[in-house]
């Protein structure tokens, strides 16, 4: 095996991941409007992400999509990771 700058590459989309606390009600209400659920990615577009980011409390946003994350894991672990 020759050797190479990175272990592991990935190709994916640049996605924003929002990391929120909340009750149950929101998450009900939620489901009720948009059909929403508890514990699934759901992907929404500008509009959405707007009524969303009105109607719920602070949030965190990080760099996010199952690529990103993938190497972010293989990174803690000490591989060379790329996207």
């Amino acid at each position: 095996m020759t050797n190479s700058l990175y272990g592991v590459a990935a190709v994916g989309n640049a996605l924003v991941d929002v990391i929120s606390q909340t009750d149950e009600a929101f998450i009900k209400d939620q489901h009720e409007k948009f059909g929403m659920e508890k514990g699934a990615m759901t992907l929404v577009d500008q509009d959405r992400a707007l009524q969303l980011y009105d109607a719920m409390g602070p949030g965190t946003e990080t760099s996010g999509g199952s690529a990103a994350n993938t190497m972010a894991g293989f990174a803690s672990f000490g591989a060379k990771a790329r996207i």
